[in-house]
């Protein structure tokens, strides 16, 4: 009787609990896969996924290329064989352009090329193992998750970091030949995942007109990060841009921006050298046009960027729209930039530009003009920049990791709770 009245009186207090170590234990009993076929050292995105579902309890395996962050204590990690860097000799290089060519008429062909040695690696690592969920990141990520969910059960989420059939499309190569590949691969396997997420409303709107899928926006933004307000010395104001030396982004345009801004401006580049020709010529051209007032630097660990980036006054990502993935770009910088309290400077993204003026943090441009977007710039009063930089501040408490990985882990939860 007194035992009864105990567990009466308390059951208010003991029922949530129990709740929630009943829920505990079955994310412990589930298996989540998580297939990639990029670094980890530099993906955030998957770091996140991988991060947040461990945290949440569930049982979790990765399958992925070695790095220096392959080994995550907790997270099983089944590692393939090959590397993005080994360079394809000019046999195999007319062989693939060759079959690419025929595949466009045979569409049968497609299929040899997808089942290549990267498929039948992560087919072979995990064709014995069963799972409960295989997220699947990137679109060459997919077949083999699909193949798997037929052979051994499960679900697959998809996770498009990008719109990947015009990935690349400023290049001609691309159109001909790449571009039919992968609209043959999402025609055929957007269908087949159980749920579809990816970064931005554009991509997601995308995805839906071409292939008929829906898709929810998981947005990239880093983990909220205390940042003091720094108050901006208006006789030197530090800009700064990092990321890869990519030429399609055309990095260029913001040293032809550093000839019109006033000589206060300086300007830093952070960049992963991945294309040492770009760079030099990069150097070179700022040599020309502002050579004071223009550095190189070393990039640092994607877990230092914050705490790097506070230091300076303002962000800076002047992107072209030279394919569709970059006009309608929403990249992690932006939101770093964001986090560390900058002002930021942005183009020609409609996706930055709807951030930038819902929150007014910032300026943004949606065209390449180097002479009228140095008049705004140097516009700028102290107390504008200042004010830009509280609203960043602000912004990060709306905006940050936490809030997106929890639409995140709700996904996966529903997913798992479906028969």
């Amino acid at each position: 009787m007194v035992y009864n009245k105990i567990i009466k009186g308390n059951i208010g207090k003991i029922l949530p609990y129990y709740i929630l170590r009943q829920k505990t234990i079955e994310k412990m009993n589930k298996k989540v896969c998580i297939i990639y076929l990029s670094y980890l050292k530099w993906d955030i995105r998957i770091r996140k996924q991988i991060v947040t579902l461990k945290k949440e309890g569930y049982d979790i395996a990765k399958v992925g290329i070695i790095d220096s962050v392959s080994v995550i204590e907790g997270v099983d990690s089944l590692p393939l064989s090959f590397s993005w860097s080994r360079m394809l000799s000019l046999l195999e290089m007319v062989c693939k352009g060759l079959q690419l060519v025929v595949g466009r008429i045979f569409e049968c062909v497609y299929e040899r090329i997808y089942r290549n040695k990267y498929f039948e690696q992560i087919f072979q690592v995990l064709s014995d193992k069963k799972f409960d969920l295989y997220i699947a990141n990137d679109l060459n990520s997919l077949p083999p998750a699909i193949e798997l969910k037929k052979k051994n059960g499960g679900k697959v989420l998809f996770d498009a970091h990008e719109y990947s059939p015009l990935q690349f499309a400023n290049r001609w190569y691309w159109n001909f030949l790449i571009f039919p590949y992968r609209d043959y691969l999402c025609k055929k396997y957007l269908p087949q995942a159980d749920y579809m997420i990816t970064v931005c409303d554009s991509l997601a709107d995308k995805y839906h007109k071409e292939y008929g899928v829906k898709s929810e926006v998981i947005r990239n933004i880093p983990f909220y990060c205390r940042v003091d307000f720094k108050k901006t010395n208006p006789s030197g104001i530090r800009m700064v841009h990092h990321g890869v030396t990519s030429s399609a982004r055309r990095l260029e345009n913001m040293i032809y921006l550093m000839r019109f801004l006033d000589s206060k401006f300086t300007l830093d580049f952070m960049l992963l050298n991945v294309d040492k020709s770009y760079i030099k010529k990069l150097k070179g051209l700022a040599k020309n046009v502002a050579p004071d007032r223009i550095r190189f630097k070393d990039t640092v660990p994607p877990h230092d960027i914050i705490k790097t980036l506070k230091n300076y006054d303002i962000g800076i990502y002047l992107l072209g729209a030279y394919n569709f993935n970059l006009k309608y770009a929403l990249p992690n910088k932006f939101f770093e930039f964001m986090m560390a309290g900058l002002c930021v400077v942005a183009g020609t993204s409609p996706e930055m530009g709807k951030i930038i003026n819902q929150y007014n943090f910032g300026i943004f441009v949606d065209k390449i003009d180097y002479r009228e977007t140095a008049k705004v710039i140097n516009q700028l009063s102290k107390e504008e920049i200042d004010q830009m930089k509280m609203n960043s501040l602000s912004a990060a408490k709306e905006l940050n990791g936490e809030l997106e990985m929890k639409k995140f882990s709700e996904i996966v939860t529903n997913l798992l709770e479906k028969k």
